[in-house]
């Protein structure tokens, strides 16, 4: 049985490594469909399955994406077509247009997932009609779908027409087994706090960064990609030090040498406040509390419902500065809100409980 998990990018994110992982424990021939993004071309060997990349290659974030993203659909309906998947698993609705097309022309039995892990008219800031117009479009294509795949309940109010047929909330948890040991907090001062992932300027690199350098003692540890300009910010700041991304597993590790593990979003951009931080469950696993910015709709139940958190409107660095130091004077709430997060990640919130409803799912495709 063959599955294609198709996503425009040069290489697989760890949640689609996860999914591909899965789908390979169930026994499925996967295939990865990207995009180069005119990046160097991955080893095969970064790769946990077969990969190709169709369409031409596009820079991210750059004039190239309308046409890029209209190439690469181009080629994906053309490339489904040659390898015929009986699955395929569409990332976003950059990834669903080919897919549908491949299904009406060449495989009207193909089962599609789509995942939504972004939503399209939620992730630019663009006027209203338009995202109204984009998302009704988005609603009536995954009408069209068999099963679609949410990172959480809050995301079911982007759908405007109604909701898809059958709804999957798959979390971005980490695995029981990457989880580290539980360890002690580190000396309080310096107050140790992990910067992680896609670091761009909208996750409140400056906020934090300049909060930092108001409190007392505080030092930052960065580990990810970074956007231009990010970097040389953290290094020049005096106080971060900055490393290139890691495992899941590493960073995970070196998370139980900080205090707190920050997840700010600019809650300029609509996706943005319905953030789904794959670093809550990060933290959860790690034993260590969320820092997350009050605008975000999940901060309340990190912070005052789970008490696995503390949130902090994104703009206020004297209040981000006053909780540094609170920490740096008495880390026992601190201990308190990560034991509680990782008995959350122990019981419910691993990657563990999200096969389960992964495997529930391929068996629902394979049996209609």
């Amino acid at each position: 049985m063959k599955l294609a998990v198709c996503r425009p990018a040069h290489t697989l994110n760890v949640r689609d490594k996860k999914f591909i992982n899965v789908y390979q424990k169930l026994g499925l021939d996967v295939l990865f469909l990207g995009n180069s993004r005119r990046c160097n071309e991955e080893s095969a060997e970064c790769f946990p399955c077969a990969h190709k990349y169709v369409g031409f290659g596009y820079p991210y974030l750059s004039k190239w994406v309308p046409i890029g993203t209209l190439g690469f659909n181009a080629g994906l309906t053309k490339h489904l077509g040659s390898t015929r998947p009986d699955i395929v698993h569409a990332g976003d609705l950059e990834s669903l247009i080919g897919t549908l097309l491949y299904r009406m022309l060449f495989n009207k039995h193909c089962r599609i997932v789509y995942d939504i892990a972004d939503t399209f008219s939620a992730r630019y800031r663009i006027p209203g009609f338009l995202s109204l117009l984009i998302q009704g479009v988005d609603d009536v294509f995954a009408r069209g779908c068999d099963e679609v795949i949410l990172p959480q309940e809050n995301r079911r109010q982007n759908f405007v027409i109604s909701e898809p047929r059958k709804i999957v909330f798959i979390l971005n948890c980490p695995s029981l087994c990457d989880a580290p040991p539980v360890l002690p907090l580190p000396d309080r001062q310096p107050l140790r706090i992990i910067l992680s992932g896609y670091l761009t300027w909208t996750r409140g690199i400056r906020e934090i960064v300049e909060a930092g350098k108001r409190a007392n003692s505080v030092q930052f540890l960065a580990m990810g990609q970074y956007e231009k300009g990010v970097r040389e910010y953290l290094i020049n700041s005096g106080i971060t030090e900055c490393c290139p991304m890691s495992s899941q597993r590493d960073v995970l590790r070196l998370t139980t040498s900080c205090h707190l593990v920050a997840a700010f979003y600019n809650p300029d951009r609509k996706i943005n406040r319905q953030a789904a931080p794959n670093k809550l469950y990060d933290a959860m696993a790690a034993c260590r509390p969320l820092l997350i910015n009050s605008e975000v709709e999940i901060s309340r139940l990190v912070s005052d419902e789970w008490c696995c958190g503390y949130a902090v409107p994104f703009s206020d660095t004297e209040r981000l500065a006053g909780l540094f130091n609170e920490i740096s004077l008495n880390d026992e709430e601190c201990r308190i809100r990560g034991e509680n997060g990782r008995k959350l990640f122990e019981t419910t919130y691993n990657w563990e409980a999200m096969e389960r409803r992964i495997s529930e799912m391929v068996g629902r495709l394979l049996s209609d």
